[in-house]
């Protein structure tokens, strides 16, 4: 699988860098390449910075926030919006550098451009990235917010806020026995880590892993069962 290796800024100076990153050379001078113009995208020479990447700065006392998934490798200035086991995507925005290719390959990109390391182990991934902690909190709370949507659009409502889809979820855990009015809590987190650039600590991403696992699955049988008594979906025959 051939390696891809970009930033994800159109300016004349980027796009002539991109070209270099295209060219035949060893990995690791391709590495190296990279690094030099990522210290420079984090302020190791701001003025050379703006010429090559525009006005775009990171968010925060943060060096290098990064992604690591499967046959994938981000760098990014802001927290991307959608995760998955094979993605992260923020609509666009936020992106700076970009790795796709082998998994190995990949995580020696991580290994080499991260500043948060995990001595020689190969468990990689399981290191922490700056504001980590917020992309579980919204990825959580989102998982949430949208049971709530599926309970209001089988009674055929739309919601136009978030605080409608929680409050219904709200009440339908307390239908089937569960106090969870600590989800309009985390909607108030989310909204500080959304608009405020509120910093989530471990221990409030703990607690919002917790409140999932305690709940997440439970509620979505329960909405499921409901939702085929009332022939919105037929049982799986098997």
């Amino acid at each position: 699988m051939k390696t891809q290796v970009y930033f994800a800024f159109n300016t004349p100076e980027v796009k002539e860098i991109n070209g270099f990153l295209r060219e035949e050379m060893p990995e690791d001078d391709r590495i190296d390449l990279a690094d030099v113009f990522l210290d420079v995208f984090f302020g190791k020479d701001a003025e050379f910075g703006k010429v090559m990447f525009g006005n775009v700065s990171p968010i925060g006392p943060i060096s290098r926030m990064g992604t690591l998934l499967e046959n994938e490798f981000r760098i990014w200035h802001s927290i991307p919006g959608h995760i998955s086991r094979w993605h992260a995507n923020s609509c666009g925005t936020g992106l700076i550098f970009s790795v796709i290719g082998s998994d190995e390959n990949v995580q020696r990109y991580a290994h080499q451009l991260m500043p948060t390391r995990v001595g020689d182990a190969i468990g990689y991934q399981e290191a922490k990235f700056p504001y980590s902690h917020n992309v579980v909190i919204r990825n959580v709370y989102e998982c949430f917010r949208m049971l709530g949507e599926a309970i209001l659009f089988s009674k055929g409502i739309k919601s136009s806020d978030h605080i409608l889809p929680i409050n219904e979820l709200i009440s339908f855990a307390e239908k089937h026995g569960k106090n969870l009015k600590i989800l309009d809590s985390l909607r108030r987190l989310r909204h500080n880590i959304n608009y405020y650039a509120y910093s989530s600590t471990e221990s409030e991403a703990n607690e919002a892993i917790k409140i999932a696992k305690d709940n997440f699955n439970f509620l979505a049988d329960k909405l499921l069962e409901e939702l085929r008594k009332k022939q919105y979906l037929l049982t799986p025959n098997f």
